[in-house]
């Protein structure tokens, strides 16, 4: 049986503080075969290009023990997760 995390967060978002390396190994631990990486647009940003890069990388550090997916959570309301103006 296969069994899935496929949405996950990392430093990229406002609401994840883990690197990408300590949130695919703790789903390994977890018995997690395929896991989604799924960080908000407005956390990735400009870097758009080096987390793609990080998480390419990722997915080759554990090919053969995880299946490691890619994705954005992209969000509609401008600035999500940062401080609103009262």
């Amino acid at each position: 049986m296969q069994v899935m995390d496929i949405h996950s967060h990392t430093r990229y978002s406002n609401c994840g503080i883990d690197e990408p390396e300590a949130i695919a190994e703790a789903a390994l631990a977890g018995g997690i075969t395929l896991f989604g990486v799924c960080d908000h647009n407005y956390g990735i940003g400009e870097r758009l290009e080096q987390y793609k890069t990080e998480i390419a990388a990722l997915r080759e550090t554990y090919a053969g023990r995880m299946r490691i997916l890619t994705g954005i959570e992209i969000a509609s309301v401008p600035n999500l997760g940062e401080p609103q103006p009262e």
